[in-house]
């Protein structure tokens, strides 16, 4: 009966499992920020490659995965992951191919070459390590194995507090890089061992045959073509502090990103099993409209509540964090695009699921080649906030952009996002972040005033609804 209820409810898990990540996720941040600033600065850079890897190295994107695995038969299903096993395992071969070449010849990538103290061998491994534990977390997603999924996307957490809990409780003095490669090339080991196991991986390599569907290679291209453009919009600000600035202007930067990346944790977790079901509704566009329409509504109150949270409580999360009162700036202007992101990113997944991949990867280059004009104007006057602040007018751009590809050509009607809610959120959003004061009281009345105001716009369509009726 547990077993049932579990199996129907995969989304309700996958929340919680969300949910048990976060306060671990942010107590890795305090372990990494009570350490040192180098821990912060090598684990920043190790993440951005780890997703570089992911990004570059694996064929199609999570979403192209979880779009075409599900709609084959068991056997097309086997022959398709073995093709792209392959496919990806080339692919790696011939980056790190580009990656040796532009490293010997050219000195593009010298700040992170010195990272791996010159040394080419840690680069292969590394790399080869993280696009097939990736891939494996890819594939188990698009055979609906949802939570296990979701608890291998999650366990570097889990590790990561663990191994960084025993540093600081033994008060041992361990380099930062060295560290840092032995615990992901470690956990990228176990997810594939793990992974490899879960969906019999073995049976698979010895299934007879290829799979090159023409469908998916046209929109799976698309969306890779997509997901690399994406990597740069989420890291071009990150690649110009590497390069530009001190790798502590990188640890507290980070440090700020991540207590942001709050506000859109939840969306961005269940964006796989929304696209899913996206997919599954894409030929009936009332459903896929009142499905969508609920899940705007809800995502937007969600992450309108952890935004107030983090303003109203930003003091205390900046001292037990250790960010500096410089950084508040920054914060604002990255928790107002995560607000906007977090709705912003069912738009574009609602929009991919319904195969306009072509229409992503155009729209998201445009943005990125506007947010680098923007960000080339910017940096030399206003240094890591110009870097800011054409994240910030990309966002908008990409939100609107992709909100009149809805309204004029997909769904074609113009009461899918709740308007009244999005402004009124966005609204309140800029009055508590123009209030200087650190006052628990004042901060406590915002918090409860901002709350009951979301409250009453989640059910303001509820409201009118019932009105209407008489």
């Amino acid at each position: 009966m547990l077993v049932k209820y579990l199996r129907s409810n995969q989304s309700l898990i996958i929340v919680l499992l969300a949910i048990v990540a976060l306060p671990i996720s942010y107590f890795r941040n305090w372990l990494l920020g009570d350490i040192g600033v180098d821990y912060v600065s090598k684990y920043a850079i190790f993440i951005l490659l780890l997703n570089f890897a992911a990004t570059f190295f694996v064929y199609g994107s999570p979403t192209a995965y979880s779009i075409y695995i599900p709609n084959l038969c068991k056997t097309e299903k086997n022959k398709f992951i073995k093709t792209y096993f392959y496919l990806s395992a080339g692919l790696s071969c011939f980056g790190l191919l580009i990656l040796f070449l532009l490293i010997k010849y050219s000195n593009v990538l010298d700040s992170y070459y010195s990272l791996f103290h010159n040394n080419f061998i840690p680069i292969i491994v590394f790399i080869l390590c993280a696009v097939f534990s990736q891939l494996m977390i890819y594939v188990t997603n698009g055979l609906k194995d949802y939570v296990f999924s979701a608890i291998l996307s999650n366990i570097q957490v889990y590790f990561i507090v663990i191994c960084l809990s025993l540093i600081l409780i033994g008060n041992k003095q361990i380099n930062a890089y060295d560290f840092m490669f032995i615990f992901f090339c470690s956990t990228f080991m176990f997810i594939l061992i793990v992974g490899s196991v879960r969906i019999k991986f073995q049976s698979i390599l010895l299934t007879e045959g290829y799979c090159f569907n023409k469908h998916f290679l046209r929109q799976s291209l698309y969306m890779y073509l997509s997901s690399i453009v994406s990597y740069l919009y989420v890291y071009i600000d990150q690649l110009f502090i590497i390069s530009r600035f001190e790798k502590s202007d990188l640890a507290y930067y980070f440090m700020v990103f991540q207590l942001c990346t709050l506000v859109s944790f939840i969306p961005k977790k269940l964006v796989q099993y929304f696209l899913t079901k996206f997919s599954i509704l894409s030929n009936n566009i009332i459903s896929i409209t009142n499905y969508y329409i609920k899940l705007t509504d809800l995502s937007m109150f969600v992450s309108f509540l952890i935004s107030v949270l983090l303003i109203c409580f930003r003091w205390y999360l900046f001292d037990f964090f250790h960010i500096k009162d410089g950084e508040y700036f920054i914060f604002k202007i990255l928790l107002l695009s995560s607000f906007i992101s977090s709705v912003g990113i069912l738009n574009s997944t609602l929009i991919q699921s319904n195969d306009r991949g072509k229409f992503v990867l155009i729209s998201n280059f445009s943005l990125v080649c506007i947010q680098l004009i923007f960000a080339l104007l910017l940096i030399s006057e206003y240094q890591i906030i110009g870097l800011l602040l054409s994240r910030l007018i990309v966002t908008v751009l990409g939100f609107l952009i992709n909100y009149c590809y809805l309204r004029f050509i997909l769904l074609k009607c113009n009461n899918f996002i709740n308007w009244v809610s999005f402004v009124s959120y966005l609204s309140i959003l800029f009055v508590l972040l123009s209030i200087e004061s650190n006052n628990t009281m004042i901060m406590t009345i915002a918090l409860l005033l901002s709350t009951t105001i979301g409250v009453l716009l989640l059910g303001y369509k509820n409201i009118i609804s019932f009105i209407n009726r008489f």
